[in-house]
């Protein structure tokens, strides 16, 4: 059997946790299996597994060939789907991750535009928190990921493109408690405020921008935390305080009067968007023409 099937073997062997998960996917005996392992410890001149105890546990060479073995099957996989879309785009897949914001009001666009010149093309849509997103392009489960939040201590294998930017604006139910339609920093302070959860894009934003226009969110009147955009909005429609939005988000509710803005002294707080993609991931021609298309695109 060939390095490949046993670096196959071992990666679903360290997954598991279990030999006759292992030999049983690989319509193979236990001892079969073992012998495999063996075999690729005397490949490599280390043990890979530590043996003293009841679970199975890698030694440090064996964590370390994990992390390589991983890339491997999975560039091995890559290729195969590459081959099998080489003949023509359009029967090729394309696997997307946004946040919520961005699912909801910037992506359909761009989506469908790819889309109407490449109509047979499959595509999944995956939606979650900023953080959820982004470890799944870090672990090369998407093609190409969208979220508002650039991320320092994962740029090392992600790269991330401006593609996108709208404006964050601070609402209220029209006929809520605060009568204010103008607020400074001192003010916003003492409001009712309603944030998103920890690990969305928007609240990582706000704590990051509102200090630079003096508030101290340590400091802020938080009355609850909502989840996303869409359970935030329907709280303060029930004016149980005020919350920040992106401005397309809460449109069809300031057009209809159901919702209206406060303002915030000083500039607009204006928060940019970036396409996420694995460096080092290879991408199938579908993705890379989705890539190259999102590109040409931005502004």
């Amino acid at each position: 059997m060939s390095d490949l099937f046993r670096l196959q073997l071992f990666c679903h062997l360290v997954t598991s946790k279990s030999f006759s998960k292992t030999a049983e996917s690989f319509y193979l005996t236990q001892p079969a299996v073992s012998l495999q392992v063996k075999k690729l410890e005397e490949s490599y001149g280390t043990l890979l597994f530590d043996r003293s105890g009841r679970k199975l546990r890698l030694t440090e060479s064996g964590k370390e060939l994990h992390r390589y073995a991983k890339r491997v099957v999975n560039l091995m996989e890559q290729s195969k789907a590459a081959l099998k879309e080489h003949a023509e785009l359009e029967a090729g897949r394309l696997h997307i991750g946004a946040s919520t914001g961005l699912a909801d009001h910037h992506l359909p666009a761009l989506l469908g535009r790819f889309l109407e010149k490449n109509p047979s093309l499959y595509v999944r849509l995956l939606v979650d928190t900023t953080e959820h997103i982004l470890q799944k392009a870090l672990e090369h489960g998407l093609d190409v990921a969208f979220v508002g939040l650039k991320e320092p201590s994962l740029a090392k294998g992600l790269n991330f493109e401006q593609v996108f930017e709208d404006e964050v604006i601070l609402v209220k139910a029209s006929g809520s408690r605060v009568k204010a339609s103008r607020v400074s920093a001192k003010r916003l302070a003492s409001l009712p405020l309603i944030l998103h959860q920890e690990g969305s894009g928007l609240r990582h934003f706000l704590e990051e921008e509102l200090p630079r226009r003096g508030v101290v969110t340590e400091g802020l009147n938080v009355v609850g935390e909502f989840g996303l955009h869409d359970s935030c909005k329907q709280a303060v429609l029930m004016d149980r305080g005020l919350t920040f939005a992106s401005r397309p988000a809460v449109e069809s509710e300031l057009s209809r009067g159901l919702l209206k803005e406060v303002k915030l002294d000083g500039p607009p707080l204006i928060r940019h968007f970036y396409m996420v993609v694995n460096s080092e991931q290879v991408h199938s021609r579908a993705a890379e023409s989705f890539i190259a298309f999102c590109r040409a695109a931005s502004p």
